[in-house]
């Protein structure tokens, strides 16, 4: 996992001018949703995974040319979140608390970049994949990294997908302490944006 400074600014690189990220499509999935997310085959108890997925299939499947044009080395994946899977990470600690021994699906799915390998399984996605842990309020890292990656001339896409669940108890004081002006958020909720290097013809 690849983790932004806690307290300095993003800062783009000189060079990326030529790589401003262009959104071409966008999907959003939320647990407040009816139905909600699908569930997702190997991921469990928490709603982390299925939300990641299906807010980058929605994205996806409207992107110019459909999804078939993202597959390859050219695409790249960035997650985005604060906190990852608290759902996961509470589940495993309150068994070890317990005497318990965690599923092993747990440790698995604990991963942040775990539901990525599913996406890129689907769509045929072979190209860059990071995981950034953004504090609230720290706009701009996400996008600075999306034009690093595209300023590299090796990718000409860039799945940005940003994701938070809803704060719990435990989550919701470090929260307070970290960002004690940001609200903290109230729903599960993932956002996915293509990127491209140039505007595609339509």
């Amino acid at each position: 996992m690849t983790t932004s400074p806690p307290r300095t600014g993003p800062r783009p690189p000189q060079h990326a001018g030529t790589a401003r990220p262009e959104p071409v499509a966008r999907g959003v999935s939320s647990t407040a949703d009816t139905p909600g997310p699908p569930p997702v085959s190997g991921f469990a108890f928490s709603p982390f995974g299925p939300l990641v997925a299906e807010a980058a299939t929605r994205c996806l499947n409207s992107a110019p040319g459909g999804p078939g044009t993202v597959a390859g080395s050219g695409t790249a994946i960035v997650l985005v979140t604060t906190f990852g899977d608290t759902v996961t990470a509470d589940a495993v600690t309150t068994a070890l608390a317990e005497g318990r021994t965690p599923s092993p699906v747990l440790f698995f799915q604990s991963v942040p970049t775990s539901v990525l390998g599913h996406i890129t399984r689907v769509f045929k996605i072979t190209g860059p994949m990071v995981c950034l842990s953004e504090l609230p309020g720290a706009e701009g890292h996400a996008e600075a990294t999306a034009c690093l990656l595209l300023a590299s001339g090796t990718t000409e896409r860039v799945l940005l997908i940003e994701v938070e669940l809803a704060a719990g108890r435990r989550d919701s004081p470090v929260r307070t302490h970290l960002q004690p002006s940001a609200p903290v958020p109230r729903s599960d909720r993932a956002t996915a944006t293509l990127f491209h290097r140039e505007a595609p013809s339509q």
